[in-house]
């Protein structure tokens, strides 16, 4: 069973404040209060699996705001002599202990988070986030469009977690709007650095938008065998319909393409070039 995680669970026994749910391995208790209607055994029900104050398994139909090795900006409801409790979705605070707190949280503040669960099963959330990102950035690419979470800023832009993995820097010249702690946006990278970070803009620049284009294209052609049924001579309305994109985008990535030598343009389309 995974602590801090979704997953689908039988349901073993009814008793009389809810329900026992396992997996073979372990079982977690389901109350009544947040249990389906005409939930019965030998049902499977996708629950969130925690643990109470005891370190007894809970399940719940209602899921957090994040779940384990996940990221999200949280606000601080309590603190007290041993750490800072965050709401996080759920009746039982995520607690993150004095030890791993950037700096010390208050009441009322906001705070980008991660979530974990240490060897005794105990859920934690840490806003120490610099291990927990990856510094292979094999799965990124110049031009990819990524999803983002501000978690920070420093003297020369904004602190951004990359497609949940990675960590990367939107530089104050590169904001062309307010950007705040939590926000959630996407991005196109333009910079891989060997410290391990990204470079990421807000906006597609014109060669970013360019290996996009080329991309969509190159995916649609591997998909449909090889062809293609546009040209540069199809309707505008006909391209945005098919790929998503202006004929002028379009145009420029197929001349790229053709260029590099992977397409070749025909009367009635682009096919692939066969090596």
């Amino acid at each position: 069973m995974e602590i801090g995680r979704s997953q689908r669970l039988e349901v073993m026994e009814r008793v009389p404040d809810g329900f026992w749910l396992a997996d073979g391995e372990g079982s977690a208790f389901l109350p009544h209060g947040v249990a389906p209607e005409g939930l019965s055994v030998g049902q499977r029900l996708k629950v969130f699996v925690y643990t109470d104050r005891n370190g007894d398994l809970l399940a719940t139909t209602d899921p957090p705001k994040v779940e384990r090795d996940g990221f999200a900006c949280l606000e601080v409801v309590d603190v007290a002599g041993h750490g800072a409790y965050l709401d996080w979705g759920l009746d039982r605070d995520l607690f993150v202990p004095h030890n791993l707190q950037h700096r010390p949280l208050k009441i009322g503040e906001h705070a980008v988070v991660v979530v974990d669960v240490d060897e005794h099963g105990r859920i934690f959330g840490s806003t120490k986030l610099g291990a927990r990102f990856e510094s292979a950035m094999h799965a990124l690419r110049i031009g990819q469009k990524v999803s983002l979470l501000v978690y920070g800023f420093n003297d020369v832009g904004a602190q951004v977690i990359v497609d949940g993995r990675f960590t990367g820097l939107v530089y104050d010249n590169e904001m062309f709007r307010e950007v705040m702690l939590g926000d959630a946006m996407d991005g196109w990278i333009t910079g891989l650095r060997s410290d391990g970070r990204a470079d990421v803009s807000l906006q597609p620049s014109r060669k970013a938008g360019t290996l996009d284009a080329r991309e969509v294209i190159w995916d649609r052609l591997v998909e449909n065998d090889g062809f293609l049924g546009l040209t540069d001579r199809s309707a505008p309305e006909e391209i945005e319909r098919v790929l998503q994109m202006s004929k002028k985008r379009f145009k420029k990535a197929v001349g790229s393409l053709y260029k590099d030598r992977r397409i070749r343009i025909a009367q009635d389309g682009l096919y692939v070039v066969e090596e």
